[in-house]
Parts: C-alpha cells; sequence; structure tokens
C-alpha cells in the first residue's frame, strides 16, 4: 500500500513538472560595457493554480544592474497560462557572471517551478595598442531649434519695445524739450519787422499761383504765431486757433483786427487739414489781414532827444 502511494505522488509531481515550465531568455549574452539587454522572465503554468511572481531587487543579480522592469503580461494559450515580465539590466565590469535561479511560488509559499540559471559576458572594448595615442573626442554640437530659440527672441523683442517706449516718453515728456519746442529763442531784431520781411518773402513765391495752397497757408500761420509769441510772449505756437485769439484780446489789438486774424487762421487750419482750395481773392485778403495786423499793432516808438 505505501509504496502505491509512494507511486501516484511520483506521477502527480512528474505529471505537474511537465505542465510547468520556467525559463529566462536574454536578447544576446555577449555585450560591451555599459550596453543594455533585455531579459523576459516566462512562466507557463495551469490557469487553476495561482502563482506569485518573484520579485527581483536591484542587488537579485550581482555584479549586474537592473535599468527597468516592466509590468506582468498574462497570455492564455492551450489551456495554459503564461506569465511575462521583462527586465533592462546591463554590467559595467567585464567578465561573465551568472544570472541565478529565480523561484515561483503558490499562495502557501510552495515552490512552484524554478527558472534555470543564465550567464551573461561583458566584454571590454578592444584597444589597438599599435596605433599613436589620440585626443578625446569633443563632444558634438547640436544644431539650435527654432522652440529653443522662441522664448529667447520674444523676450528680446518684447524688451526692445520696452525700451524704445521708454526712450519715447522721455524724449516726448522732457521738460528740456518741451520748454526749448515752445520756447524759441528771442531774436535780435523787433518782432514785426521779422514778421513783415517773411510775410512780403512769402508772397513774393507766389505759392497759391502754383497750387501750392497748403505751403503757402502753413507759412503764413508760422509767421503769425511766431510774431504773436515773440510781440507779447503768448505761447501761441502751442495754442490752438480759438486759444490764440482769446489770448489776443487781452493785447492793444483791436477786435476788427482779432477777428480778421481769427478768419485768416480757421483758413489755413481748413486747407492744412481739410485741403479745402481759397479763392484768389480769399488769399490775398487772408494775407493782408495779418499784413495789417502786423502794422497797426507795432509800438510807436519815440525818439529820445528832440532837437
Amino acid at each position: 500500500m505505501k509504496k502505491n502511494i509512494l507511486f501516484f505522488a511520483l506521477i502527480l509531481f512528474i505529471a505537474n513538472a511537465e505542465c510547468q515550465n520556467a525559463f529566462i531568455s536574454l536578447d544576446t549574452n555577449q555585450i560591451l560595457i555599459g550596453d543594455q539587454v533585455k531579459m523576459n522572465i516566462t512562466l507557463q503554468n495551469p490557469p487553476d493554480v495561482p502563482i506569485l511572481f518573484p520579485l527581483i531587487c536591484d542587488t537579485c543579480i550581482p555584479h549586474l544592474e537592473i535599468v527597468s522592469r516592466g509590468n506582468t503580461d498574462t497570455l492564455l494559450e492551450n489551456g495554459q497560462i503564461t506569465l511575462r515580465q521583462q527586465y533592462t539590466i546591463t554590467g559595467f565590469d567585464s567578465g561573465s557572471f551568472d544570472i541565478p535561479s529565480f523561484v515561483f511560488y503558490t499562495a502557501d509559499s510552495e515552490t512552484v517551478a524554478q527558472t534555470p540559471a543564465g550567464i551573461l559576458h561583458i566584454n571590454t572594448i578592444q584597444v589597438d595598442t599599435n596605433q599613436a595615442i589620440k585626443d578625446i573626442k569633443p563632444p558634438l554640437k547640436a544644431p539650435l531649434t527654432f522652440k529653443e530659440i522662441f522664448p529667447y527672441l520674444t523676450g528680446i523683442i518684447v524688451l526692445a519695445l520696452i525700451v524704445s517706449g521708454i526712450i519715447w516718453l522721455i524724449r516726448r515728456y522732457s521738460p528740456k524739450r518741451k520748454k526749448a519746442s515752445a520756447t524759441p529763442a528771442k531774436p535780435l531784431e523787433p518782432a514785426e519787422v521779422i514778421a513783415l520781411r517773411d510775410l512780403e518773402s512769402l508772397w513774393q513765391k507766389k505759392l497759391c499761383e502754383k497750387g501750392h495752397y497748403k505751403e503757402f497757408y502753413s507759412k503764413l500761420s508760422l509767421i503769425t504765431r511766431t510774431y504773436i509769441f515773440h510781440r507779447w510772449d503768448i505761447p501761441s505756437l502751442e495754442m490752438v486757433t480759438t486759444e490764440v485769439c482769446q489770448a489776443l484780446h487781452s493785447t492793444p489789438a483791436s477786435d476788427n483786427d482779432i477777428h480778421n486774424v481769427q478768419h485768416a487762421l480757421e483758413v489755413a487750419d481748413l486747407v492744412k487739414f481739410a485741403k479745402v482750395q481759397p479763392l484768389d481773392n480769399e488769399n490775398k485778403a487772408n494775407y493782408d489781414y495779418i499784413v495789417t495786423f502786423v502794422k497797426n499793432t507795432t509800438p510807436v516808438s519815440t525818439p529820445k532827444d528832440e532837437k
């Protein structure tokens, strides 16, 4: 009876061993120092037997390092479950190194299967001692891509715009600039002498006869405003026409002259900004208005000594 029990136990063990198959496979068993190789651990087992896959730590394989480990894949085929897990290993010492056997257990810590041991050969790079020693090869320079340059390029453009804006604001609102533009230097000659001479020179150019209305009225307006500024220190160059005429009421100029000046300056504004073309008699009338205004506001000089 005892022999029969041992016989059946032996048959059961052999049958169980035949249905279980655990093994290790390497992509190659010959690598150079620092190279990596894929190691696959596979187990084929009946589906009704729960199996615990071996836990392989980083130091479980002497002289070798585990670079990465994949998930455990499960495949059912031909009534068998195939469990497979892939590891990436490497080594930095030359020589032949054993890959130990790994054991599969059941949930009750019973041994189910065991992989056979493997071996990995790590070789060094062959050095030809007959050749001359060469310098270390410098690092390769990778070309810059637009994606890498774009953040820096954007920053430079934004910075340039900010700096340009600051410079423009400083120049635009600088007190010195504003004072220089609003306060032209006082002439050595009387204001009326300069104004009448400039008016005569303007009329001699016959700009209106040539159709250059904008140039004629621009200069006529500038001569008038410059005379008002030099005559009474009114900042007429920075004022609009209505402000200039309001300021003239505080001067000895008559209401009629002020009215005529306002009319001439308003026509000048229309020609400059609205491209209006006055008639020939209007051009002469506006010119005469300014000449009369300058003459009527010229101060009367009295001799210092009467003989």
